[in-house]
This record gives structure tokens, sequence and C-alpha cells, in this order.
């Protein structure tokens, strides 16, 4: 685990409060970037049945948006959880020094 978001809290004596509030922080970052994963993957299937199970050109039309967007949610929630991971990161090593 060296290196990683949790050796500063295996290797250094943290009050409880320190560690708890670190805890929560990585956790929550992951529970949002799981979230945006749930909602693109939804998006995509849905665009995807609407392709394949309807008739409608209209609803098609939705389908083909539906996908792109499923697949720009993802990106976006992916480049937002690195971006924050590397946050806390930062914060991390420079307030326990």
């Amino acid at each position: 685990m060296k290196g990683s978001l949790y050796s500063k809290f295996t290797t250094k004596k943290l009050a409880l409060g320190e560690h708890l509030s670190a805890a929560q922080a990585i956790l929550a970052n992951e529970r949002t970037y799981l979230a945006y994963l749930r909602t693109a993957l939804t998006l995509f299937a849905v665009g995807v049945t609407f392709i394949k199970f309807f008739e409608s050109a209209f609803i098609g039309a939705i389908g083909i948006v539906f996908i792109p967007a499923g697949i720009f949610t993802w990106a976006f929630g992916h480049l937002k959880y690195k971006k924050m991971k590397a946050l806390i990161h930062d914060i991390e090593h420079n307030n326990g020094d």
C-alpha cells in the first residue's frame, strides 16, 4: 500500500477525527464515481434498447442521442474522479508534513 491514498493512515498516528474525515472523503469520491458509472451504463443501455426494439424513427433518434450521452457521462465522471483523487492525495501529503 506504499504510495496509495491510504498509506498515510497506516504509517502515521492520526487523531480519530482526521482519520475518519480522510476516509470519508476517499469513500465519497468512490461513491460519486460509481454513480456516474451507473448513470452512464443506464443511458447507454436505454439508447441501445430504443434503437433495437422500437420501430419509430423518432425513438431511434433518441436512442442515438442517448448512446453518446452515456459515453460522455462516463468520461466526465472518470475525469472528475481522477481530478478529485489527485486533490485528495495532494491535500493528504501537504497537510501531513
